[in-house]
């Protein structure tokens, strides 16, 4: 059979292909033998946001009732086909079986739109020009059908729990197939025509009337949604870890659900069947459900609303106290979709720092699929391009990024182990790779949520920002022209440790290269012995932390030491180890000094009101040490950098970053690579900008590539 050929569509007009499903009977009967999967693919004007309100009004009455299908790619194989007019189109099996499960739903003919289908892959300036339009889709989409795969019997308990607790339910389970009868399938037929006809006419009314709405009031009109800067807003990403207090089953409600028992096990089934789903570790679902007026859940022959399933989620997680893995993947998706529907857009850095555990096929969609969600204005640094390599398109948002900022902070803050070696993608060493879920990434040193940074390494003045130079969109994307001061290098590191160990066990080894440097300790036998009485007290910091039966625990005092006033490396040191915070918000102090090393973690734990302090230390302590490698300089300062350091290496500050960066000249070459942000102590507040101008450090043009 001959493969179908796409005609060309006009993207600039907001036209994209839709598919009718030819409606089957022996499918919606549930027999064995059916017919082979057609339809037929028509082009369509959608009512884009960007239209004059009566343009828009009048593509809205065309614009017929058809269903978004949202669903995981899953294998690159496509064993199935769908006949279009007659001409094949290989599918894989997942969209298959979706498309089968919609048609065996439907009461006659079906509309749907699904990516992989509608768009040639194959032709790239397509793909880049349909990407801006795939957000009117799920827009304009009577429903987004979500395809979480074949129903089981976990699936059916799950969607019964929910229906029962909620009320919320449509499609109670599969159909039951019946024996092959070829009068009730032309009767059946007969039937469906005119019960079709009747239950699409009535869903077009209804989403006429979310029409009307939205030509009203347009969530899709960028011109008129605000951008979310307030890190502590209603819908910020960055306060995601919190209830819905909105949803409480009445008593008759939880009279139903009796038979779950104390709602553990049901839990883990919801967690498994919907949160641990594939469908919520992809990249693009987060647009087809942010911006739909109706999202709907499949599992095989049953159907549940967005709302209702949240709902029951974060009640069993934050009211009852089950706690539910990986709860963020929907409290994060449903943060977007409020914000969205509110007019309120998420700084497009905001979502990728949200959206950093998904995956996407092509690594360029890990900033492509976000677009249409963002709030930042759309520029020439942004323009979805599939012929430019990824480090192409990731340094064209990371210079998005730092010209929206002033600032080279935004180069900072993400990992840098286990960045991508694929030569193909030309990814610059500044450029973060925003395909890493940042697991294995230390505690940033720069805020990730907008507000002020708690250091000043490059000064408070015309330092602290940061111009880029030139044509941003240059053949030359790869280099990034900075200028800095040079302060010092690594002699020696620490090891780097396993991924498990406690921070008191990343203490003993940051201690012990410490104490290993003769030259640094010469002759100073008293501030080893304090190195040595801070080592226990770390020690039973740390064994509280990780105990997991606090109360049974018995401590030893703290060893007392040498007053912090006396003792200057000593001093350096817990700085270091704590990079000189105690939160990402707090600088440490010198009370919290005198109280870490006085505080008997036993005492404070039987004394509740000052748990939470003793707390907050042991979580100070384990972000501090977390994925980093103790340092000393060639000049005798400590500090703390990534773990791909290396001895040698360069520790910088450069203008318009609010933290020192560790770089490594090229050998033979004016350019330098970007290892990571570190801490030294003793220059994260402009210290390195007052002795530049004392003359006793000069300042170099620093270019990263």
């Amino acid at each position: 059979m001959s493969a179908y050929t796409y005609q060309p569509i006009d993207s600039s007009q907001g036209e994209i292909r839709i598919l009718t499903l030819n409606f089957d009977a022996r499918l919606a009967l549930g027999r064995d033998r059916i017919g082979l999967l057609t339809g037929t693919l028509t082009k369509l004007l959608l009512p884009i946001s960007t239209l004059p309100r009566t343009q828009r009004a009048l593509r809205m009455s065309k614009v017929p009732v058809f269903h978004a299908l949202s669903y995981v790619w899953g294998e690159d194989e496509k064993p199935q086909e769908i006949l279009i007019d007659g001409k094949s189109i290989p599918i894989t099996q997942n969209l298959y079986d979706g498309l089968r499960a919609l048609q065996k739903n439907s009461v006659g003919p079906i509309r749907v739109w699904a990516d992989t289908l509608y768009i040639c892959q194959e032709d790239a300036v397509e793909r880049s020009a349909q990407i801006m339009l795939m957000r009117e889709v799920y827009h304009s989409a009577s429903e987004v059908s979500i395809w979480l795969g074949a129903n089981s019997e976990d699936g059916r308990r799950a969607f019964n729990f929910i229906s029962r607790l909620t009320g919320s339910f449509e499609e109670v389970d599969d159909f039951v197939g019946t024996e092959d009868n070829k009068g009730s399938e032309i009767l059946f037929e007969i039937c469906a025509k005119p019960i079709g006809a009747l239950a699409r006419g009535c869903f077009r009314i209804a989403h006429g009337v979310d029409q009307i709405w939205d030509l009203k009031y347009p969530a899709g009109l960028d011109s008129k949604a605000e951008i979310l800067i307030d890190p502590d807003g209603g819908n910020s990403l960055h306060c995601v870890e919190s209830g819905n207090p909105r949803f409480q089953p009445s008593a008759q409600r939880l009279a139903k659900v009796t038979d779950e028992g104390d709602f553990f096990h049901i839990a883990d089934i919801l967690s498994r069947i919907f949160i641990q789903n594939d469908w919520f570790s992809r990249m693009w679902v987060v647009q087809e459900a942010a911006v739909a007026d109706t999202v709907e859940f499949h599992l095989g022959g049953m159907g549940m609303g967005w709302d209702a399933v949240f709902d029951v989620i974060c009640y069993l997680h934050y009211t009852r106290g089950i706690p539910i893995g990986g709860i963020r993947r929907i409290t994060g998706l449903h943060r977007i979709r409020s914000g969205w529907h509110d007019r309120q857009r998420h700084p497009l850095q905001d979502l990728m720092r949200e959206c950093r555990y998904r995956i996407a096929t092509d690594p360029r969609d890990k900033i492509y699929s976000l677009l249409g969600l963002m709030g930042d204005h759309m520029n020439d640094l942004l323009q979805p391009d599939y012929s430019k390599s990824v480090g192409n398109v990731y340094s064209n948002v990371t210079r998005h990024f730092i010209s929206q900022s002033e600032s080279l902070d935004p180069i900072c803050g993400w990992q840098t182990h286990g960045r991508s070696t694929d030569t193909s993608w030309e990814l610059p060493t500044w450029t973060p790779d925003y395909t890493l879920d940042q697991e294995h990434a230390p505690s940033p040193l720069v805020p990730i949520d907008r507000r002020s940074s708690i250091y000043a390494a490059s000064g408070y003045d015309h330092g602290s920002k940061f111009q880029l130079s030139g044509d941003s969109v240059h053949p030359g994307w790869t280099q990034l022209q900075t200028h800095g001061i040079y302060i010092d290098s690594v002699k020696r590191l620490s090891n780097p440790g396993t991924e498990t160990e406690t921070f008191g066990s990343k203490t003993a080894r940051w201690l012990s290269t410490l104490i290993s440097a003769e030259e640094f300790l010469h002759g100073m036998k008293d501030v080893q012995i304090s190195l040595e009485g801070l080592d226990k007290t770390l020690s039973e910091y740390s064994r509280y932390h990780y105990s997991p039966d606090r109360a049974g625990l018995q401590f030893k005092s703290p060893e007392k030491t040498r007053p912090l006033k006396d003792d200057q490396i000593l001093d350096a040191f817990i700085h270091t180890l704590l990079l000189s915070s105690i939160s990402s918000r707090e600088r440490l102090t010198k009370h919290d000094l005198d109280e870490i090393l006085s505080m008997n973690p036993l005492t404070t734990f039987s004394q509740s009101k000052q748990s939470v302090r003793l707390d907050k230390i042991c979580q100070a302590f384990e972000e501090g040490s977390k994925r980093r490698r103790f340092v000393i300089t060639q000049n005798g300062c400590m500090g703390s950098a990534p773990q791909p350091a290396e001895e040698g290496d360069m520790i910088c500050v450069l203008y318009g970053c609010s933290v020192p960066v560790i770089l490594r000249k090229r050998e033979d070459q004016d350019y330098y690579e970007f290892v990571g942000e570190c801490y030294l102590h003793g220059f994260m507040d402009a210290e390195a900008i007052a002795l530049q101008i004392k003359g006793v450090l000069k300042e170099q043009e620093l270019m990263l590539v």
